[in-house]
């Protein structure tokens, strides 16, 4: 019985080392001319230069969530419009959030960045 229960442990061990990156991605973001916010759904984009004025808000759906630290989603202008892009999200092993946009032909790198949840409006 007790090999079953260890098993079992092991097996869930292993299942939640396997998971996708969409959680990792949900919070506030950093690059070096904006702040970036990500909830489940949704990327809010402010310039530093302005942090109270929002300067894109765009809507995401997940395509495929894959283990080996990538994401790929659906960009769009409202939750309920056609996709107008497809981009892939990575988490590099410096722990920053890549974005390529438009099949590659565009990157954009953002850090963790925690401390600016302030000034981020509602």
């Amino acid at each position: 019985m007790k090999s079953l229960k260890l098993s079992s442990l092991l097996f869930l061990l292993l299942l939640s080392g396997c998971g996708g990156i969409k959680n990792d991605v949900q919070g506030t973001w950093s690059s070096e001319n904006f702040f970036y916010k990500i909830t489940e759904d949704e990327v809010i984009v402010w310039e530093k230069e302005y942090p109270k004025e929002e300067y894109q808000h765009i809507y995401y759906d997940v395509v495929s969530d894959k283990s080996d630290n990538s994401l790929t989603v659906d960009v769009k202008d409202s939750k309920n419009s056609d996709p107008y892009d497809r981009e892939k999200w990575y988490i590099d092993p410096d722990g920053a959030l890549v974005r390529y946009v438009s099949d590659q032909s565009k990157m954009i790198e953002a850090y963790p960045d925690d401390d600016k949840e302030d000034i981020f409006p509602d």
